[in-house]
């Protein structure tokens, strides 16, 4: 900066200046105070100043909201003397933060954090893209796959003072942590029209999912939500379930792949028995067998709400399957099932045939990979032939003829 001092004394009469520069860390380009003060010693006479800086957040680095930054440019030599406009943007996908003045054209797309100096306004307001100067109402942020810290937590708290319109926030694999997840939900309590909730793949135990529950409770309006890949296990999961008891929105729970066993699953039958809003329910790729597939079996009787069930990639074996054929009766709004993948075998495949003669809803049964043969498929298919709701069935990676596979599907295609 002293080199660049020094070249522009050589020019005390100038009146037009534009500078462009990235810079490695947070400096004194930054601070409206330091330009201000420049300006009034060394160039008095400067009519326009143009300009855009940037710099990478970095990993445990000193956060520096935009709302703090902007603040050194919202004083009287800014907008009264001068009428210089500056803007702080925080791109959340690429960790930059941009300082520049409105004249600038800065090409980034993706969400990101805004803060103004102009004379008319000091909002904080959250935006789709860089060249949103004016900005409707966003309702979605999308910001899977970012690295959620405190620089974004900080940003995000100044931005949702003002904007709680949110209505979908999708922050699957964005590496949170229970320290950020327990800041993140104290903001999110503001977001009262918050319907649609992502927090998949991130690093979310039994105490984040406490801080999840906080949420739930004081929330009235979610209708989805999806926190699959994350380590809740049993003790998680009664977290969730004992908040959403009482819960007279949610349709949609993704709980694929959470570690859930035989014990966890008691508090969800639990609760779909009793909800009258629940429509679909993904339990994929859990620790649980039988023992669950019981629980969830008697609670299906209950249920009249049920649209979507999967529990594909679990161990329901033979027996969970008889369990959940006695249910396939009692159902009145199930239409799709995924039992792939669940050890079935021949006997259970067709003890939830026999049990779909009695249904009157289900219309798509996926029973892939259930090391079904061939003798068993011709029962299958040939009990099958009597229920001519059901519009699509899934036989493939099974141990069936090539031929039959075809002619099963034929047969559910006509």
């Amino acid at each position: 900066m002293e080199h660049f001092r020094l070249v522009l004394t050589t020019v005390p009469s100038l009146t037009y200046l534009k500078l462009m520069s990235t810079r490695s860390v947070y400096g004194p380009v930054f601070n409206g105070s330091f330009w201000e003060e420049f300006i009034q010693i060394g160039f008095p006479q400067l009519k326009t100043f143009e300009f855009r800086f940037t710099y990478p957040i970095r990993d445990n680095g000193i956060v520096h909201s935009v709302n703090s930054i902007i603040a050194s440019f919202r004083t009287s030599f800014w907008l009264q003397d001068k009428r210089w406009f500056t803007i702080c943007d925080h791109f959340i996908k690429s960790k930059q933060i941009a300082v520049y003045t409105k004249s600038i054209c800065v090409n980034q797309d993706g969400p990101l954090i805004r803060c103004e100096a102009v004379p008319v306004s000091s909002v904080c307001r959250l935006i789709e893209n860089s060249n949103d100067i004016e900005t409707t109402t966003l309702m979605t942020l999308n910001f899977s796959e970012c690295h959620i810290d405190k620089q974004v937590i900080q940003d995000l708290a100044d931005a949702l003072s003002d904007d709680i319109t949110i209505k979908t926030l999708d922050l699957h694999d964005s590496r949170l942590k229970n320290d950020m997840l327990q800041n993140l939900i104290d903001l999110l309590s503001k977001c009262t029209q918050l319907t649609t909730l992502h927090l998949g793949n991130n690093q979310l135990g039994p105490l984040g999912v406490q801080h999840l529950a906080t949420l739930l409770q004081s929330n009235l309006t979610i209708e989805t939500l999806h926190v699959p890949f994350n380590s809740i296990r049993n003790d998680g999961i009664r977290y969730i379930i004992e908040t959403l008891e009482d819960n007279k929105t949610l349709t949609t729970l993704n709980l694929q792949f959470t570690e859930i066993e035989d014990s966890g699953m008691q508090y969800i039958a639990s609760m779909f028995m009793c909800s009258t809003t629940l429509q679909s329910l993904n339990l994929s790729n859990n620790y649980f067998g039988v023992t669950a597939t019981q629980y969830l079996s008697d609670a299906l009787k209950q249920n009249n709400t049920l649209i979507t069930l999967d529990l594909s990639g679990n161990n329901l074996g033979i027996k969970g399957a008889e369990f959940l054929a006695d249910a396939l009766p009692y159902t009145t709004t199930l239409i799709t099932l995924n039992i792939s993948k669940t050890q079935v075998l021949d006997q259970g495949s067709q003890a939830i045939a026999i049990a779909l003669l009695s249904n009157t809803s289900l219309k798509s049964l996926d029973l892939r990979g259930n090391s079904i043969e061939e003798p068993g498929a011709q029962k299958f298919i040939s009990l099958l032939r009597q229920n001519r709701r059901l519009l699509s069935l899934n036989l493939r990676e099974n141990r069936i003829d090539t031929l039959l596979l075809y002619n099963t599907e034929m047969m559910h295609s006509e």
